[in-house]
């Protein structure tokens, strides 16, 4: 249905959809692979997706023959866009034109971590992830690389890094005292996050919209730490690293 010009409600098919993890993890020097997969429960879902007057996004499982997923799983989708449109540019852009997505990055993040899953004490872990991601290094930009008829071609490049220093003295700032009021005083910690990312993509012009987005890129994390604790003293190290592929495709029909 649209509404002065715009869609007020749609619905969104998952036909399929899967996550896998590969690569490295480890502590104390014991290093084993990952190799992981995992069923999403949106697959073969169908969610409905309105949009008030006001502006305000309600999203309904409509599947039939299942029970309704819950708020929170439906919290988590971006309701009035495509997850890939925030992407995009915000004006008209000529070939080999670039713009930045770094905010929308972060947007996407803020999403995911606003979504609450876990109830008030989980919120309040997540609003301190939130203040402690925004110490991270973020850049990334989208170029259109060509126009082949209605096909708009994409490219985006993208870089985060995030290294703390005193992982306890941040997570003391940004989270709340009942979390971190039992942590031993002489606790110290560094922790480090790099990711580097690129993917294609292709915007179709006559149907206004992303119909296409897929992503790789390589991790890495490391953490360090060490504290006393009933008169014992513990250190420990732990590392990550891996790969990433992301494929999306998008149906109007």
């Amino acid at each position: 249905e649209v509404r002065d010009g715009s869609p007020s409600k749609r619905r969104r098919t998952f036909d399929t959809l899967s996550m896998s993890v590969s690569g490295e993890a480890g502590a104390m020097g014991q290093i084993e692979s990952i190799d992981e997969s995992e069923d999403m429960p949106l697959e073969g879902r169908t969610v409905e997706i309105s949009v008030s007057e006001d502006g305000d996004v309600e999203v309904n499982d409509v599947t039939e023959g299942e029970d309704p997923l819950d708020e929170d799983m439906l919290g988590m989708m971006n309701g009035s866009q495509n997850m890939g449109d925030v992407f995009l540019p915000k004006n008209s852009v000529e070939v080999g034109d670039s713009w930045d997505i770094a905010e929308a990055t972060q947007e996407v993040f803020d999403k995911l971590m606003g979504s609450n899953p876990g109830g008030a004490e989980m919120a309040e872990i997540m609003d301190g992830m939130k203040g402690i991601m925004e110490q991270a290094e973020v850049e990334a930009v989208g170029r259109l690389v060509s126009v082949d008829g209605d096909s708009a071609n994409i490219e985006w490049k993208m870089s985060f890094e995030l290294t703390i220093d005193d992982i306890f003295e941040m997570a003391r700032d940004f989270m709340d005292p009942e979390i971190t009021e039992n942590l031993p005083q002489d606790a110290d910690g560094m922790f480090e996050v790099i990711l580097e990312a690129e993917g294609v993509g292709v915007f179709d012009l006559s149907l206004g919209q992303l119909v296409s987005m897929d992503m790789e890129g390589e991790y890495s994390m490391a953490m360090e730490m060490a504290m006393s604790q009933d008169g014992m003293e513990m250190d420990g190290s732990a590392e990550m690293s891996g790969s990433m592929e992301m494929a999306t495709v998008i149906t109007v029909e």
